[in-house]
């Protein structure tokens, strides 16, 4: 798990790194950074929901398993 947040939080410093290399003079503007951000948060939105799934499922098999069903 931790692993996979490791992952995802660097894609998400690379994405910002190569829009700032590729395109410096697009940080000027508000709009563009603001939109950089919501596309940055669009994108983790659907990684967490997964990751939050992945956890729940592996506590409850975790939990039945250790009861011994």
């Amino acid at each position: 798990m931790k692993r996979a947040l490791l992952w995802l939080g660097g894609g998400l410093v690379a994405f910002v790194l190569l829009v700032a290399l590729i395109a410096p003079e697009l940080l000027g503007s508000i709009d563009v950074v603001g939109g950089m951000v919501a596309l940055s948060l669009l994108m983790l939105l659907p990684a967490l929901i997964v990751a939050l799934v992945f956890v729940s499922v592996r506590r409850r098999r975790q939990r039945d398993h250790g009861r011994g069903v």
